[in-house]
């Protein structure tokens, strides 16, 4: 009769320990704190290193391959490049001088070390040519061109176009100059190797045609 007695006695002491809030205590209730600790912080630390940016150099207008450069020529722009950012000039360093730009850059394309570079291209030179437009057709800044010449042979006769150079670098193409000058004769701009110059100020002072082509990839 007394273990009868006490049944009901033990069945409410288990519910009433169940019912009890749990006390700071108890290891269950610390360990849902330090979760929910831990789940801020990270989330924290997360938001900082999304917010973290840099300075770094942007062009403030376009530049052509192989053009003299300054840090004048460059603005600060604050970014956040991740495991990138070694790869690009910082705002706090210093530009040497003199600066020539290794390929074409657009108005605020970010800097990358790469682009730039304290002397000219190995055994290139630059040259101006003064040529009509259609000669320059579909071409721009960084193309890699040949150089094709129809000799002078009369007032208005030419031969056979051949090509004086294999292998030319396209720098800028003042369209402006073009559209102006009453010859309609564009300022073409272009880096080539020493050895080719002769040919083509011989050229130009013979009055030939000069064409600019896309160079094709040799495999």
């Amino acid at each position: 009769m007394n273990r009868r007695a006490n049944q009901p006695s033990n069945r409410a002491t288990m519910s009433a320990q169940r019912m009890r809030k749990p006390s700071w205590k108890d290891p269950r209730f610390l360990g849902g704190v330090l979760l929910v600790l831990l789940s801020i912080v990270g989330v924290m630390a997360l938001v900082a290193q999304m917010d973290k940016t840099t300075g770094v150099y942007a062009a403030k207008r376009d530049l052509a391959y192989g053009e003299s450069v300054s840090a004048e020529d460059f603005k600060v722009i604050q970014v956040n490049l991740g495991e990138a950012d070694e790869h690009y000039w910082h705002s706090e360093e210093e530009l040497p001088q003199p600066l020539l730009a290794t390929r074409p850059i657009k108005t605020d394309e970010l800097v990358s070390k790469g682009f730039l570079a304290d002397a000219a291209p190995a055994g290139e030179q630059s040259l101006v040519l003064m040529l009509p437009p259609e000669h320059t057709s579909g071409l721009r800044s960084g193309d890699e061109i040949e150089v094709w010449v129809a000799a002078r042979s009369g007032p208005q006769e030419y031969e056979e176009p051949v090509k004086v150079v294999d292998r030319a670098v396209l720098a800028d193409i003042n369209a402006e100059q073009s559209a102006l000058a009453a010859s309609r004769e564009a300022e073409v701009r272009i880096w080539v190797g020493a050895e080719d110059v002769p040919a083509l100020l011989k050229a130009q002072s013979t009055q030939s045609q000069i064409y600019l082509l896309g160079r094709v990839a040799q495999e």
